[in-house]
C-alpha cells in the first residue's frame, strides 16, 4: 500500500490524511531544479511533510530526480534512424550538475530522519552517458517526464531497490 508524493506537493503539506498509503515515497528534484536559490524553503518544506507523514505513522522514502533533456522527445522519434547520442542524450556530467542542485537536500533529509533515498537518474544512464531512449523506445514523453515506457521501466527497478511485488 503506497503513495507517491511529487515534490511540487510538498508545499501543501502536511495536509496529509493518515488515509495516505502506509509507505509514502517522496519524490524530489523536479521543483528543485526551478527554485535552486529556495534551498533552505525547500528544506524546509520537506522537513514539514516527512514529519507529518512520520507523525501518521507512515514509512517514507526519498526518490531523487530523472534527468532533464534539452531535446524534445519527438525530434529523437522522428530522426531515430539517424539517432546520434549528442541529440537525445546527456553527458554524465550534466545529469552530476542537474542532481547537485537537489541531492545534497535530499542527502541530509534522509540522515536527519533516518529514511531510504534513491538516485534513480543513473537507470537512464550508462558508462557512456544518459539517454532518453532504451532498447530503441523513448523513454520521455517531454524533455522532463517519462512517457508509459519510461515509467514501467524506472518502476521496475525501483520496485526492486525497494523490495515492493
Amino acid at each position: 500500500n503506497f503513495a507517491t508524493i511529487s515534490s511540487a506537493l510538498c508545499r501543501f503539506l502536511p495536509i496529509v490524511q493518515p488515509s495516505i498509503g502506509s509507505k509514502t515515497i517522496l519524490q524530489g528534484g523536479s521543483l528543485f531544479r526551478g527554485q535552486a536559490k529556495k534551498g533552505a524553503g525547500l528544506y524546509e518544506g520537506f522537513s514539514r511533510t516527512i514529519n507529518a507523514l512520520q507523525k501518521a505513522g507512515k514509512s517514507v522514502t526519498l526518490i531523487g530526480d530523472i534527468p532533464r533533456f534539452n531535446q524534445d522527445p519527438g525530434l529523437c522519434v522522428y530522426s531515430f534512424s539517424n539517432y546520434s547520442s549528442s541529440s537525445c542524450s546527456l553527458s554524465l556530467e550534466d545529469v552530476k550538475r542537474q542532481r547537485d542542485i537537489y541531492d545534497a537536500v535530499l542527502v541530509r533529509l534522509a540522515a536527519e530522519y533516518a529514511l531510504n533515498y534513491e538516485r534513480i537518474d543513473q537507470t537512464l544512464c550508462s558508462e557512456n552517458g544518459c539517454s532518453m531512449a532504451k532498447d530503441n523506445s523513448i523513454l520521455y514523453r517531454d524533455t522532463n517526464h517519462l512517457n508509459i515506457i519510461g515509467s514501467k521501466f524506472v518502476g521496475k527497478i525501483l520496485a526492486e531497490k525497494l523490495h515492493i511485488k
